[in-house]
């Protein structure tokens, strides 16, 4: 550009610039370069700062725009929510609104140009409140992990190892709050909970600290030591119980939880045991096996009279107890008891249950003996002849349990027991001697008098009738006839003489018939309270053999062998079964036979003969 020398005044504009002037002076023939630095527009940033729930203008509002070069500041109006502040261009800024209860706003400004006019509208959040709580649990104290924490239905967190839950929520009003845990009671409270925008609230009690019922859990256990299976224990924990039988698991549902829960186990005849178990919410407390003490058994005896004198099971005494292991459930207890002038009497009892006490009341009977002391007992005496099967005869004395002898209609059956036998005492017999086909036999019967036989009668029947009625040739009466082991045949009687020997034995078959001396005798007596009934000898051979079915049925079972002798040297099984059977079997019989319009006798059948049956019309005895 050619200018005329001398002082000029030089002005640059630009539509996006300040406008720049300057001085300069031109020289003739020269060439001037001049650098003139000129300034852009600046860019006027216009800032609206609205609240984001409402859309009302926020007055107040701090607005700033950064960049590396520069930092301005500026405040928006209460009115409008507006505020101006004029920025260098060609950089850029970062915009950031803040202001008191709303998140802050950043927005990012790229270069603006010269002279633009930029509008940001800055859209502001109220802060949200916090809440929270701290759980533990009720019962043991611990903090409560992975409990869900909701207010008014929206759900703020789950609660740490720590126990605390804590989130941020939308100020205002909400119904109410929860906590759910699955292995406790849901917790609610349903008052309303007011948000502060930037106020942290706790929920709960003092300290923000509230506490869950754990849910119930269970309590198992498994009782042994019982003896019976039948028996069955009870478990009570907190007012809930359960019941179960031996070797089987009892469970208790329903259980509050606690670090000390009582458990209590009960059984009939046991001692209670009482423990403490920690059960905990939705889990089973398995409290393992547990062995439970019987309570003591006793027995206790009165006698009449009451100075006899009484072992149980080998020990002196009317009264003995059993603890824990000593008790035998189901074994057999000896009583004895013994007193001058009275028949000694044996009992034997046994424990069902534990706990148990049993009353034994034992009545001894004056013993019945003449003047020489013999006693009077219904069996066979000791040389007394039986036949063994395959040949040989054995003496009533030395015949065993299991030896096959010779019974009814020609068959041979074993020695299943003895009701009773004594090999000392010294008893009264009747000595029988018979001719067999016009020969005398093997040796005289030797039997009590109350003994049953069987006797051919005169119409050639056989029919059965007590030792005691037997009658030899005489002109007043005709010889008895004893059944023989086969058919009607029959062996007369030729003398009848009252012995006193040593022992009493009374083998039992399973027939109840067995041949003594050639003749057919029963195993059975009458017992002298059954005198005055006028019961059919048969019918009580009858009664007698059904009430012994048991024993026998055992034996056979068992392979019975006699047990060893004692001091005594003697068994009285009948003795024990009369005790059980002679309360009911007495009145019954008197009421079935004393009466002849209900009589159950057959006209012709021979009746007890009271008289033959007793002791006391037999000649003075001879000791054997």
């Amino acid at each position: 550009m050619a200018v005329r020398p001398g002082e000029h005044s030089l002005v640059v504009t630009h539509m996006r610039y300040k406008m720049k002037a300057q001085q300069t002076s031109v020289f003739p023939g020269k060439c001037h370069e001049l650098g003139i630095e000129i300034e852009p527009l600046p860019v006027d940033l216009e800032v609206v700062a609205l609240d984001a729930t409402t859309q009302k203008p926020l007055g107040g509002v701090e607005v700033s725009a950064v960049s590396l070069e520069v930092k301005e500041t500026a405040t928006t109006e209460s009115e409008n929510g507006s505020c101006r502040i004029e920025l260098p261009c060609y950089a850029s800024y970062e915009v950031t609104c803040r202001s008191a209860g709303y998140e802050s706003y950043q927005e990012l400004l790229s270069q603006p140009q010269p002279n633009d006019e930029v509008r940001i509208t800055a859209l502001m959040s109220p802060l949200k409140g916090k809440v929270s709580v701290f759980v533990l649990d009720a019962v043991f104290q611990h903090a409560v992990q992975g409990a869900t924490l909701k207010v008014g239905g929206e759900e703020v967190g789950t609660s740490d190892d720590k126990g605390s839950v804590s989130g941020y929520l939308p100020p205002g009003l909400y119904a109410g709050w929860e906590l759910r845990h699955g292995d406790y009671v849901v917790l609610e409270d349903n008052a309303e909970v007011e948000v502060e925008p930037g106020v942290v609230l706790q929920l709960g009690g003092e300290g923000g600290t509230v506490k869950m019922r754990p849910r119930e859990g269970k309590v198992c256990v498994k009782v042994t030591g019982l003896d019976r299976h039948d028996e069955r224990y009870t478990v009570t924990v907190a007012g809930s119980e359960a019941s179960a039988s031996l070797r089987s698991r009892a469970t208790v549902d329903n259980v509050s939880c606690g670090e000390n829960v009582e458990v209590k186990i009960r059984c009939k005849g046991y001692v209670a045991k009482t423990l403490h178990a920690r059960v905990e919410a939705n889990r089973s407390c398995d409290l393992g096996e547990m062995m439970m003490d019987p309570h003591e058994c006793k027995i206790s005896v009165r006698t009449d009279p009451e100075h006899a004198q009484v072992t149980i099971d080998g020990d002196e005494g009317k009264t003995r107890t059993w603890q824990g292991s000593k008790i035998r459930l189901g074994t057999s207890y000896t009583i004895k008891a013994s007193c001058d002038h009275y028949d000694a009497e044996t009992r034997y009892e046994q424990f069902s249950r534990p706990g148990q006490e049993i009353s034994v009341d034992i009545d001894l009977s004056k013993s019945q003996t003449n003047s020489e002391g013999s006693e009077k007992k219904g069996c066979f005496g000791g040389s007394a002849v039986l036949q063994l099967q395959g040949g040989g005869m054995v003496r009533m004395a030395d015949v065993r349990a299991g030896q096959r002898v010779l019974v009814r209609d020609g068959r041979y059956e074993p020695i299943l027991g003895f009701a009773k036998y004594n090999t000392t005492a010294e008893t009264e017999f009747l000595s029988v001697t018979v001719r067999h086909d016009g020969e005398v036999g093997v040796g005289p019967l030797v039997v009590t008098s109350n003994h049953i036989v069987m006797a051919v009668g005169s119409s050639g029947k056989r029919e059965a009738i007590l030792a005691g009625s037997i009658t030899t040739q005489s002109s007043n009466s005709a010889a008895t006839v004893l059944a023989g082991p086969t058919g009607y045949d029959g062996s007369s009687v030729v003398s009848v003489t009252p012995v006193v020997a040593k022992g009493y034995y009374v083998p039992v078959v399973a027939g109840g018939w067995l041949v003594a001396n050639g003749c057919l005798c029963s195993c059975y007596a009458i017992y002298r309270e059954y005198l005055d009934i006028p019961i059919p000898v048969g019918h009580f051979h009858n009664i007698l053999h059904a009430a012994t079915f048991p024993c026998r049925l055992w034996w056979q079972w068992t392979g019975y062998q006699p047990p060893p002798l004692d001091r005594d040297h003697h068994s009285d099984v009948a003795a024990n079964l009369k005790q059980i059977i002679a309360p009911w079997l007495i009145p019954l019989l008197r009421f079935a036979y004393s009466d002849p319009s209900r009589s159950l006798q057959r006209k012709d059948e021979p009746c007890i003969d009271m008289e033959a049956a007793r002791f006391s019309n037999c000649p003075q005895a001879r000791l054997q």
